[in-house]
């Protein structure tokens, strides 16, 4: 299971760059290279390319040099999470928004962290305030089903991820967040089904294949 555990909230941390923007992390084509969304647009295609301790590196320069920027502060904190620098996210990200003026996307970033970190029902709680900000955003969803399935709710965990995937903006990773929701519970046919609506047929296979093989030694142990 934490094998499982380590794929599915990889995922999360995927659903996370779909989830509403910080304020201001807006980029344009016509941004300077030089200011906080030219600076963070080039972070976000190092990160594209794989380069993410490159990406967290121009954010770390360009926080430093103007430490009150919360979106430059905020997009460091996300990248920071990529690199696997968990403990450094946490601390990033509590400073890059207030609570009386808490920022939906930073709060499911804080809820990423707390998930990988192991920590369900802070994750749960930070995912859940976020809904509470943005109602029916179908990223924040995913997010929480993934936290619920992970911390053994497993009923409420798939309601969650079937409410996420039906939205009219869910992409793919959140009907992949119900797919892997699905074969936790052992429902492998239709998780391979719910795959195959952005997969190709061997790659849904695959998937579903790799899925029931990670879970496999926890039914082991729990005999």
């Amino acid at each position: 299971m934490k094998r499982f555990m380590v794929i599915a909230m990889g995922a999360a941390s995927l659903a996370l760059a779909g989830c509403s923007s910080v304020p201001g992390e807006e980029v344009t084509a016509q941004a300077s290279p030089e200011s906080p969304a030219g600076i963070i647009a080039r972070a976000k295609q190092l990160e594209a390319v794989g380069q993410r301790e490159q990406a967290a590196a121009v954010l770390r320069v360009a926080v430093a040099r103007d430490p009150g920027n919360q979106s430059l502060r905020a997009a460091y904190g996300k990248s920071l999470i990529g690199t696997g620098a968990l403990g450094d996210a946490e601390e990033v990200l509590a400073r890059a928004h207030t609570p009386d003026n808490p920022d939906p996307s930073i709060l499911v970033a804080q809820g990423v962290v707390a998930a990988q970190k192991g920590d369900q029902a802070t994750a749960q709680a930070y995912f859940r305030r976020a809904l509470n900000l943005r109602p029916g955003d179908p990223g924040i969803e995913a997010n929480l089903a993934l936290s619920l399935a992970m911390g053994g709710s497993k009923q409420e965990a798939e309601q969650m991820a079937r409410s996420a995937a039906g939205s009219p903006a869910a992409d793919a990773r959140v009907r992949q967040t119900l797919a892997m929701v699905l074969s936790l519970q052992g429902k492998d046919a239709e998780a391979e089904a719910v795959y195959r609506e952005d997969l190709p047929p061997d790659q849904a296979a695959s998937n579903v294949s790799m899925l029931k093989k990670m879970r496999a030694p926890a039914k082991g142990r729990s005999a």
